[in-house]
């Protein structure tokens, strides 16, 4: 039994068109209740909410009001990514959404700054509308405001004994098995598209995990959609029935799906379609290392005999994908609250009435040592070596957390080591009437993180190498051919503006990114 109570069914929960009762006085910031009955059960109480888009006060205050009317506390609110981390305006112009419709100071700065401390504990990862410059940033997890902890591209972490794992962003086959190639300011439309994409390289660290108890994802995995009630969600949401890919029930990741079948967890978490819909998902056979294959097939189910014995019990994913979070929708729709359970020496913590705590999790530190070396800072992703090659390094990797990082201890919390670090100006801290140039802050809980595990820390090195001089023009096309073949014809006329007796031009600018792909231009060029 995963949970003390299933996800209620999407189709009982309405929706209300006249927006939410206002309260006779405004009240100022969020009530958070002082006290609360005596906890029963050895239960964490768990709180998922849908993509925020910058109304993280939404969010907030649905949970506050659902622990007095209940008169229970939530211990750990989860977001599945499209939060929205707006710290200042060089923050808007890193976000790959329309400018007039997502593109704006929201509610996170306050929460950035202090000036209203985030009442629930907060869990969230990346989405595919975010501030991928300051996420970034903390490329390894990190405090993103006090009390709200970021993921990471790919992480695992645990709360009073559940391991929460997840991944950021959404997949793109045209990037998938690229490496870490871009550079802030991001260049062009091209970067905002592929610094979201999620990479094989996080899927495959993640394939290594112990199962969690828990799984977040923002994109939905590849086959939960046919696993669900699809014409009741289609009824419901009217965008549901224009996508292309749920008509022919396509809809999701093939890769999210190939890491469901090797971790097979309990519980898995999805928003980006801004829609709710539960789906239970069985796994009749074996954990799969599908993910370590060049092409990751579906897995087809053999017809089932006739038996007059019953089928054993197997290994079930519950999923449920929130909706977005915003005012006039029933609460259920964008937040569900669950009970998972925890060791009872845990429970018996959280009944004394103290905080849940945030720790790093010593698998998922053994695999971020193990994997260090392939990490690709270019447009082509490092070899990985094979599976068992790769999960022996883990298990080694293993014994030095556990004597260096460990100690001896069972619970290392995430704020020993990583605190909040807020770099970045505030909004309007300088008044400027001009877009102000996006630039990189270096973050020191990164720096804290790779000081811990003794790694190098390539995230903050690789971008103050190229931050001075990145002064590449933008191209006016997506598509990165069109960016190549853009830059090469200005090099063209800067060639004949010489010869024909001009000043000397400065000398170009081109990044690793940008030769790997002219090569590959070249080769196709050739081949042709």
């Amino acid at each position: 039994m995963i949970t003390r109570r299933t996800f209620s069914s999407s189709a009982a929960l309405a929706y209300k068109r006249k927006g939410l009762p206002k309260d006779k006085k405004k009240k100022k910031g969020l009530v958070i209740p002082k006290t609360y009955p005596p906890r029963e059960g050895d239960f964490l109480k768990v709180a998922i909410g849908g993509d925020v888009n910058g109304d993280i006060d939404t969010i907030y205050a649905r949970a506050t009001t659902w622990e007095k009317r209940n008169k229970q506390k939530i211990d750990v609110l989860l977001l599945c990514g499209d939060v929205q981390t707006v710290r200042n305006e060089q923050d808007m112009q890193t976000i790959v959404t329309p400018p007039k419709f997502y593109r704006r100071l929201n509610d996170f700065q306050k929460y950035y700054t202090g000036k209203e401390p985030a009442p629930i504990p907060t869990i969230l990862i990346g989405g595919d509308h975010d501030t991928y410059n300051y996420f970034w940033q903390l490329y390894h997890g990190g405090w993103v405001a006090p009390n709200m902890y970021y993921m990471g591209f790919a992480g695992c972490v645990q709360v009073n004994g559940v391991r929460i794992a997840g991944v950021s962003g959404i997949h793109d086959k045209t990037h998938y098995r690229r490496g870490f190639f871009e550079r802030i300011p991001w260049n062009g439309e091209q970067e905002f598209l592929s610094i979201c994409a999620t990479r094989e390289f996080n899927i495959r660290k993640l394939s290594l995990l112990s199962t969690p108890n828990i799984f977040m994802s923002h994109e939905w995995p590849y086959g939960a959609l046919t696993a669900g009630d699809v014409e009741d969600v289609m009824m419901r949401k009217k965008d549901m029935r224009k996508n292309i890919h749920v008509v022919n029930r396509v809809l999701g990741s093939k890769p999210l799906q190939s890491l469901m079948r090797t971790l097979q967890p309990p519980l898995w978490f999805s928003g980006h379609m801004q829609a709710r819909y539960t789906a239970q998902i069985p796994h009749p056979y074996p954990k799969s290392s599908e993910i370590w294959t060049e092409e990751g097939p579906e897995v087809l189910l053999p017809a089932q005999q006739p038996s007059e014995e019953p089928a054993p019990e197997v290994p079930t994913t519950n999923f449920l994908a929130l909706d977005r979070a915003i005012q006039g929708l029933a609460p259920g729709q964008y937040m569900e609250v669950i009970d998972v359970p925890i060791p009872p020496e845990q429970a018996e913590v959280l009944r004394s009435g103290a905080p849940a705590v945030l720790s790093f999790d010593p698998e998922w530190l053994a695999i971020t040592r193990a994997f260090q070396p392939y990490m690709s800072l270019e447009l082509k992703a490092a070899k990985i070596p094979d599976e068992a090659t790769m999960r022996a390094a883990v298990q080694r990797e293993l014994a030095w957390v556990q004597e260096h990082v460990m100690a001896g201890r069972d619970v290392l919390p995430l704020e020993e080591v990583q605190q909040c670090d807020t770099t970045a100006p505030p909004p309007g801290f300088k008044k400027i009437r001009k877009k102000p140039p996006v630039k990189y802050w270096p973050n020191a809980q990164t720096a804290a993180y790779c000081k811990m595990l003794q790694i190098e820390n390539n995230i903050d090195s690789v971008m103050q190498e190229t931050q001075p001089q990145n002064t590449r023009k933008k191209p006016k096309h997506s598509h990165i051919l069109s960016s190549v073949l853009a830059e090469a014809d200005e090099l063209a006329k800067k060639a004949a503006a010489q010869e024909a007796g001009s000043a000397k031009p400065k000398e170009p600018i081109i990044d690793v990114a940008t030769l790997g792909v002219m090569s590959t231009v070249e080769a196709a060029t050739a081949s042709a």
